[in-house]
């Protein structure tokens, strides 16, 4: 059957009805007028279409009122036939679309009108509360083609909606179809334009902030407006969708403003408009603007001391600058006649028209109310000072003045702040205690004196330079320029520490225990060795021997498994040698670091693949160092030679060992620390030990020169 809007059909089918009826009015009335002609012989010859017209006429009333009943009935059949449904083109909100507006209700329309007595409407959420309104057809029948829905509240934005309606009939047919009308709660005002733009520069001082949303506010949504830096402002609603905030201060120059705009949604409700229900705070838009820069400089030159008689005054500013007002406004103190040269509006050189006066202190002086180009204004006074060339000073030197622990190889650096005769320089540069070298200039400003043999331990130098050093632009000195520093001892030993410091292991095995004990002694610290290797534990495993794994060594059969000193102490602390008849090995640095820490609070930090220069430069900083090596006694050779007994742990993973591994606290050394000559250490067997650097150096490198400095 041919599907039609209801509405349209029965307009139409009132429209075929009203047609016959004045069909038929008009076929009354002409019958009734109609008189019976006198027929005569010759009108009764009529051909034949005559005959058919007539007959026609005759059959019209009767084909008329056949027809149109039965069209009428055939298109209202039509529209009735299709199952009652909801009809999605012309419902409110549109399917899957957002319902922005709440003071327009949900609108359900059917393509037929539906008994109202069997509908039964469902709403999701569930906290959307409302009433449902049916629209009666035709004002007065059982049957209604549109059902409202007016809530009485609002949700959150992007919520779904599920509409769902079951018992929709027909009138009398006793059916129940089930339709539902998906949609959403209404979307969130977004920012669809700025003003100023965002990223925008030069912006006026006087300005506000517009900010246009793209759709009307409402308290559907807070919205705040945060400031960086922050400024007070006016906030005034131009239009619903069009708010400025207006500051209340002109803005600052130069200045970069952000404008962080947030929302937090909320559901109210629509007679109170009390908020029922709120979410998250979000930032939704942030706005960045740079206002009209103030006529800043951006570098001016000459600045500082030893500035040359015959030098320009240039300044670059940020901005471009009215030119008229710098000329007319700008001061130099002294007095002090120049040109005027701009190589654009931003660059100017001041060209003095008379050498500078040596030895004076110049100010040039832009005064406040000067403007840039594009309307800036100089809100204050800037002012660059410089000092012209005068008599001879040191800029810089090496040592420093007062310095102590110099290398006794060390070289000496002079600097002047100007350039010099370099003879003259050379004729009044002394040393006391002198020392003979040689001389190496940069350039005329600098040179490193370079002594000819290795300056005294422990010895106070004052190097001088006379007065009457001649200048190549400026003043010769008038004063002798003079510094002292101190050279180094050919001994350090860390404050605290002497022979009495020493502490005899008293175990085979415990050398890194004991050495831990003296450590600690320093930090004021009286623990025993058995309290020590209680707190670092006994690693798990025993010494077993397995033939079928292979040597992490040498590569052949049979290997042992045991503890693993990484994690704590091999083995009981009365092991090899002691009462024990289990063997023992020791500990290395990271159980011990861990004690330090978490038992006395101690900083400590494991450096490995160090340097002797190193660790006596840590030395020297007052700062004790254990370290573990090889004790230079004990010795087994392995197939590729040297001490190694490597073992696995439980895990499985190789454990580096030396064959007489053996643990010291680094004290002390004679030389300096750049190239240390012997080490002092404590040696938990020998006692209070210097060994040459040398030999030090490959008894530590078998562990791979690893230390534990403690702070």
């Amino acid at each position: 059957m041919l599907t039609i809007d209801f509405d349209l059909m029965l307009f139409i089918v009132a429209g075929l009805i009203l047609l016959l009826v004045f069909a038929d009015i008009f076929w009354v009335i002409r019958f009734v007028r109609r008189k019976t002609p006198v027929v005569s012989d010759q009108k009764q010859l009529i051909n034949k279409r005559t005959r058919v017209l007539n007959l026609a006429q005759k059959l019209a009333p009767v084909v008329v009122n056949i027809l149109i009943p039965v069209l009428s009935i055939y298109l209202f059949l039509s529209a009735i036939a299709p199952t009652p449904a909801i009809d999605y083109s012309k419902s409110y909100p549109a399917f899957n679309t957002a319902w922005n507006d709440y003071s327009k209700p949900i609108e359900v329309v059917f393509n037929m009108p539906v008994q109202v007595s069997s509908l039964r409407p469902y709403v999701s959420p569930e906290q959307l509360e409302g009433d449902w309104v049916y629209e009666r057809y035709l004002g007065f029948l059982p049957v209604t083609r549109k059902a409202k829905f007016y809530p009485k509240r609002t949700l959150l934005p992007d919520e779904r909606i599920v509409v769902y309606i079951t018992g929709v009939s027909r009138y009398r047919m006793g059916e129940n179809h089930e339709h539902a009308l998906n949609l959403f709660s209404h979307r969130a005002p977004e920012i669809s334009a700025t003003s100023p733009a965002h990223l925008s520069e030069e912006t006026d001082i006087r300005s506000f902030v517009e900010l246009q949303f793209t759709a009307p506010l409402s308290n559907q949504a807070k919205w705040e407006y945060e400031f960086t830096p922050n400024i007070a402002f006016d906030l005034i609603t131009k239009t619903p969708q069009i708010v400025q905030l207006i500051p209340q201060q002109k803005l600052n120059q130069g200045e970069t403003y952000v404008l962080k705009i947030y929302r937090t949604s909320q559901a109210y409700e629509i007679g109170s408009g009390n908020v029922v229900d709120q979410g998250d705070r979000e930032l939704v838009h942030e706005l960045q603007f740079s206002t009209k820069k103030a006529p800043l400089v951006r570098k001016f030159s000459p600045t500082g001391t030893g500035v040359r008689e015959d030098t320009v005054i240039e300044i670059n500013f940020e901005t471009a600058m009215n030119r008229e007002q710098i000329e007319e406004k700008m001061t130099i103190t002294p007095v002090t006649a120049v040109d005027f040269l701009w190589s654009d509006d931003r660059k100017l050189t001041l060209k003095p028209k008379e050498l500078l006066t040596k030895e004076t202190n110049y100010t040039v002086l832009i005064p406040q109310g000067v403007e840039t180009r594009s309307g800036g204004v100089l809100e204050q006074d800037i002012s660059y000072s410089f000092t012209t060339i005068g008599a001879i000073r040191l800029a810089s030197h090496t040592p420093a003045a007062g310095a102590v622990r110099v290398g006794t190889r060390s070289n000496i650096t002079v600097t002047f702040d100007q350039e010099v005769d370099r003879d003259s320089a050379q004729q009044a540069f002394s040393v006391n205690p002198g020392v003979n070298g040689s001389f190496t200039w940069q350039d005329n400003t600098s040179f490193v004196f370079t002594p000819s043999q290795a300056l005294t331990y422990d010895t106070t130098y004052t190097v001088s330079l006379a007065a009457g050093i001649k200048s190549i632009y400026g003043l010769s000195n008038r004063d002798v320029l003079q510094f002292s520093f101190t050279t180094a001892s050919n001994f350090y030993l860390i404050p605290g520490f002497s022979a009495a410091s020493f502490y005899e292991q008293r175990y085979s095995m415990t050398c890194a225990v004991a050495a831990a004990k003296m450590s600690l002694a320093w930090k004021g610290f009286n623990v025993s060795e058995e309290t020590l290797y209680n707190q670092i534990g006994r690693a798990p495993g025993q010494y077993i021997y397995h033939p079928e794994m292979t040597n992490p060594v040498t590569g052949a059969p049979g290997a042992y498994m045991w503890a693993d000193p990484n994690v704590g102490f091999v083995g009981p602390i009365s092991g090899g040698g002691g009462t024990d008849p289990e063997r023992s090995f020791g500990v290395y640095w990271n159980p011990i670091q861990r004690v330090f820490r978490d038992y006395y609070g101690v900083n400590t930090e494991v450096r490995q693949g160090w340097n002797i220069n190193g660790l006596a430069a840590t030395v020297e900083q007052g700062r004790p160092v254990q370290i573990w090596a090889w004790n230079g006694l004990s010795w087994t050779w392995n197939a590729q030679g040297g001490a190694r007994m490597d073992w696995y742990n439980q895990s499985g993973q190789p454990i580096y060992a030396i064959n007489g591994m053996h643990s010291w606290l680094i004290v002390g050394f004679y030389g300096e620390s750049s190239n240390p000559t012997s080490f002092i250490y404590l040696d938990p067997w020998r006692g209070f030990v210097t060994k040459p650097a040398s030999e030090f150096a490959y008894h530590w490198s078998f562990y791979n020169n690893t230390g534990l400095i403690v702070y």
